[in-house]
C-alpha cells in the first residue's frame, strides 16, 4: 500500500522525506483539532509514537535500501523505541486520567497548537538521520561495520536504561500510598532523571549508526542537529521543567533535599 501510494506521489515530484513530513504534520494537526475540541491530552504521546513509526517507515519502504541488513536493523531500532515508549506513555496517561504537564497548556488553543507542532518538529528531527540512511546511502550488500555495532550497542544500552527506569517508576507510583512519594530507588538512586539519560544515549547511538557508512562529512555534520536537539530538549529544557515541578511537589517532603544533594541530576557521578 505504501509502495503504490509512494510511486504515484514520486511521479509528481514528491520526495519520500516530503511525503513523510507532510504526513507527520498533517497527523499532528488532526490530533490537535480533536484534542483541542475535547480539551484532552490523553492521545498526545500516542500520536507522537504513531508518527515516529510512520516517518521512518515511509522513508524505509520507499528506499532502494529496504533489503539492506544495515537499514533493516536501523529501522527495527527506531520502530521498537517508538512502540515501547508510546505504549508506555499511553498506558500511564490512561491510568492516571491525564498528564499534569498539560493542565494549563490545554486551556489555551494557541499554546496547545504550538505544543502539537513542536511534537511534529521533534519527530522530524529525531528520525532524520535514519531517514537519510535509508534514502541517501548505498548499503545494499554491505556488512555492518564496527561503527554500526557501536551505534546499535549505544541504542540498546539507552533503550534498556529508559525502559527499566520507566518500569521502576510506574511500579513505584502504582503502589498504594506512593502517589505523593518521590522515587529514589533502582536507577533513580543513581540519577534523578535516568529515563532522559537513556533516551539521550539511544539517539546518539542511532545517529552514529546512521552516519557510519557515509564518507560525506557535510552529512555527518548536518545530521548532528538530531542528537544535539534531543540532548538540549531532554537534558536542559525538560530536565529543568521536571526539576522545578519536583521541587514544588516534594521540596518539603522529608528526605527529598538529601536525595537531591546525593544524587546526580542526569549523568551518575558526573552531572
Amino acid at each position: 500500500m505504501i509502495n503504490a501510494a509512494s510511486k504515484m506521489l514520486c511521479a509528481g515530484g514528491w520526495s519520500p522525506l516530503k511525503i513523510a513530513s507532510c504526513a507527520n504534520f498533517g497527523i499532528q494537526f488532526a490530533g490537535f483539532t480533536v484534542a483541542n475540541y475535547f480539551k484532552t491530552e490523553k492521545f498526545y504521546d500516542l500520536v507522537g509514537s504513531v508518527t515516529n513509526i510512520l516517518v521512518p517507515s515511509v522513508c524505509f519502504f520507499m528506499s532502494r535500501n529496504k533489503t539492506s541488513t544495515i537499514c533493516k536493523i536501523q529501522y527495527a531500532c527506531a520502530v521498537a523505541w517508538a512502540a515501547r515508549l508510546g505504549g508506555f506513555l499511553f498506558y500511564r496517561v490512561m491510568r492516571d486520567g491525564g498528564d499534569r504537564r498539560f493542565d494549563k497548556i490545554k486551556s489555551s488553543s494557541t499554546t496547545f497548537f504550538t505544543v502539537w507542532m513542536v511534537q511534529g518538529v521533534w519527530v522530524s528531527l529525531i528520525t532524520l538521520p535514519s531517514c537519510c540512511l535509508f534514502l541517501y546511502q548505498n548499503t545494499i550488500g554491505k556488512k555492518p561495520s564496527i561503527a554500526h555495532m557501536v551505534g546499535w550497542g549505544l541504542f540498546a544500552t539507552g533503550f534498556l536504561i529508559e525502559a527499566i527506569a520507566d518500569h521502576q517508576k510506574l511500579t513505584f507510583k502504582g503502589k498504594p500510598g506512593n502517589e505523593l512519594a518521590f522515587m529514589q530507588s533502582g536507577l533513580w538512586n543513581l540519577s534523578r532523571h535516568p529515563n532522559y539519560l537513556g533516551e539521550i544515549i539511544l539517539w546518539w547511538g542511532l545517529y552514529i549508526s546512521a552516519v557510519a557508512a557515509t564518507p560525506c562529512r557535510y552529512m555527518r555534520g548536518s545530521l548532528l542537529i538530531s542528537p544535539l536537539f534531543v540532548t538540549y530538549l531532554l537534558g536542559h529544557f525538560s530536565l529543568n521543567f521536571q526539576e522545578r515541578s519536583s521541587e514544588k511537589r516534594y521540596g518539603s517532603v522529608p528526605g527529598y533535599q538529601d536525595y537531591k544533594s546525593r544524587t546526580s541530576k542526569l549523568i551518575p557521578f558526573i552531572y
